[in-house]
C-alpha cells in the first residue's frame, strides 16, 4: 500500500520514498552481487575480489552512518558471477537473458521476495556489476511508476570503481535521490547549500539527514530537510 500523502509525492525528492520490492534501509538486508562476465570484459579473479572488497567497505560505512541516526541495520553480502554470452546492450536483453536463464524468473519483485524468504531478511537488493566502462544506475520506484517491480543496480566497475561505488546506488533502491546535475534547475546549488558533503551529491563518506529520512532511519524530516524542500518545492529533480 502506498502510505505517501499526495503532498509528498508531489515533490521530486520524495516521490521514490517507501515505493517498490526495496522500500526502507532497515532491519536485516542482504545485498547480491551479480557479476556479470562479458566476451571483452570478464571479471579478473583479483579484481572482482577487490569490488567485494570495496562492497564489504561500503556496507561499513552505511551500517555506521546508520547508528548515527539510531536506526537499526544489519546489512551483509553475497555474490554470484555470471557469463554473459555477449556483450552489454542498452535495449537490456542482457538482463532478459539473465533473469530467464540464470534465475528462471519474469520479475525482480518475484525474485527479491524468493531470496528474502529463503535468506530470512527483511530486505533483499540485487546488484549487477560489469568490468566495463559505463555510467552507473538504478531502476527505482517512484511516483512515476509507483508499482514498478525490476527494482535493481547497474555499476560499471570501470568507471565508478571507487570506495563507496556501491553506496550511492544502493541508497536510491530504498528511496534516495540524486541531489547533483539538474539541468539549471537550481537543485544542485541549493543542495550544495544544505548538504554539502552528501553521499547523493558527490563521492564522498555522509549519508545527509535528508537521505536519512528517506530510506527509513529517521521518521521525520529534520528542520533542515523541511527546509530544504520548502527551497526546491516545484523544481523538477533527477532520478
Amino acid at each position: 500500500m502506498n502510505n505517501q500523502s499526495e503532498n509528498e509525492q508531489e515533490h521530486f525528492a520524495l516521490s521514490g520514498k517507501n515505493l517498490g520490492p526495496c522500500r526502507e534501509l532497515v532491519g536485516n538486508i542482504y545485498v547480491l552481487l551479480f557479476f556479470v562476465n562479458t566476451p571483452l570484459h570478464p571479471w579478473p579473479e583479483a579484481k572482482r575480489d577487490e569490488a567485494i572488497r570495496k562492497s564489504w567497505s561500503s556496507i561499513d560505512f552505511m551500517k555506521k552512518e546508520a547508528v548515527r541516526y539510531g536506526a537499526s541495520v544489519d546489512m551483509k553480502v553475497g555474490w554470484f558471477e555470471y557469463n554473459l554470452p555477449f556483450e552489454h546492450d542498452k535495449d537490456q536483453k542482457w538482463y532478459h537473458t539473465i533473469m530467464h536463464d540464470y534465475f528462471h524468473s519474469e520479475s525482480m519483485a518475484d525474485l527479491v521476495k524468493y531470496y528474502e524468504g529463503s535468506l530470512h531478511v527483511d530486505n533483499a537488493a540485487i546488484v549487477f556489476l560489469f568490468n566495463s566502462s559505463g555510467r552507473s544506475y538504478c531502476y527505482m520506484s517512484t511516483k512515476e511508476y509507483p508499482y514498478w517491480k525490476e527494482e535493481f543496480d547497474v555499476i560499471y566497475c570501470e568507471t565508478d570503481f571507487h570506495d563507496n561505488f556501491l553506496t550511492h546506488e544502493l541508497l536510491h533502491l530504498f528511496g534516495a535521490m540524486d541531489l547533483y546535475d539538474y539541468q539549471n534547475e537550481g537543485v544542485q546549488a541549493i543542495a550544495e547549500q544544505f548538504f554539502p558533503d552528501s553521499v547523493m551529491l558527490r563521492v564522498s563518506h555522509v549519508i545527509d539527514e535528508l537521505t536519512a529520512y528517506l530510506i527509513g532511519w529517521t521518521k521525520q524530516p529534520s528542520p533542515k530537510v523541511l527546509q530544504f524542500l520548502a527551497r526546491t518545492k516545484g523544481l523538477r529533480g533527477k532520478r
